[in-house]
């Protein structure tokens, strides 16, 4: 089936997927979802990908909405075709992998997915990553891709995200227990849970009320309501913070809330405010042991590089099985 007829192209095969190294996969809903532009009955096949096809009509399709994105010159038209060309059979490699390996995406993960990545782009936010993004943010930000479209690339998004989330777990099963001793001893700074307090405290700009405050706290009454009473924080904590870490706030007030002894009440505390605090409980720094973080050090090592591993791999698996027609040869085409 082409792109663009409204059917998933990533549909798991005998009868629904099956459980994978992913554990359990979603169904596909991705029936109205158009992957690509919709060639007309008889079209020319110019690229056959396994039992996939990219027309003539579809490769005009995706160059048009590079044209757009990109404005190139029209003497870079070639170019362009050759790039929408290389852009499709890539796509297409996912999609086999992903069918191969009953991997599928709904039609939910699509639609939460491209809402955030429009919403983004609308609002000139930072932009939202995603899966293969170096090659399709410019198809999905081009102003005449239709938002079947932009549907369509992020599923292709969403299932390189499950191929390299496959491939991850295969990744750190192979991590030998050896590396990741090697990498904790060489790295056990990184492991390290500093000293952290559980604060009382309270902030005001009169002397006077944070001596009310002191009186209250060593009274026994609750920090919460001594800090609803008396405190003018722009950013009051509701009388208590917990897991206060050097260098959170002024130097000064760290110094001294570093210094005290738990379970004293101290100020009023002249800096920008007057403060009052109490330290509540002492967490002392502590090393994080290998059994702790052994998950995150096999991660780490087995993430190097994952994306380009996993295009290497699809390239190496689907190249051969991409035959392109006379004038349409690019680098991924088997001739």
């Amino acid at each position: 089936m082409q792109a663009g007829q409204g059917k998933s192209a990533s549909r798991g095969r005998g009868g629904g997927p099956r459980r994978n190294t992913l554990g359990k996969v979603a169904l596909v809903v991705l029936a109205s979802v158009s992957l690509g532009a919709c060639g007309q009955a008889g079209e020319r096949t110019v690229v056959r990908v396994g039992k996939s096809v990219i027309t003539e009509g579809e490769l005009r399709r995706w160059a048009s909405v590079l044209v757009a994105a990109e404005r190139p010159k029209p003497r870079e038209g070639v170019r362009v075709r050759d790039q929408a060309l290389q852009f499709l059979i890539r796509a297409r490699w996912v999609e086999e992998a992903a069918r191969s390996d009953h991997i599928v995406v709904e039609g939910r993960e699509i639609n939460e997915l491209l809402t955030l990545v429009l919403y983004a782009q609308r609002r000139t936010i930072p932009a939202v990553p995603y899966g293969w993004k170096d090659e399709l943010e410019q198809y999905v930000a081009s102003p005449v891709a239709t938002p079947a479209e932009q549907s369509w690339l992020m599923s292709i998004s969403l299932l390189h995200t499950k191929l390299e989330r496959r491939d991850l777990e295969h990744a750190e099963g192979m991590i030998a227990r050896t590396r990741v001793v090697r990498y904790y001893d060489e790295k056990r700074g990184r492991f390290v849970v500093p000293e952290h307090r559980d604060l009382a405290i309270v902030e005001a700009s009169l002397r006077a009320a944070m001596q009310k405050a002191r009186r209250a706290l060593i009274a026994g009454v609750p920090p919460r309501v001594v800090s609803k009473r008396f405190s003018e924080g722009p950013y009051d904590p509701g009388g208590v913070k917990l897991h206060y870490t050097k260098g959170t706030g002024a130097g000064a007030l760290d110094r001294a809330i570093f210094s005290a002894r738990p379970h004293v009440v101290v100020g009023p505390l002249r800096l920008y405010w007057y403060y009052v605090f109490e330290v509540l409980k002492v967490e002392p720094r502590r090393q994080l042991r290998l059994a702790e973080v052994e998950g995150e050090i096999k991660r780490t090592l087995a993430m190097r590089g994952l994306a380009e591993k996993l295009d290497s791999s699809l390239a190496q698996s689907w190249r051969p099985q991409t035959a392109c027609q006379p004038g349409y040869l690019v680098a991924d085409c088997r001739q």
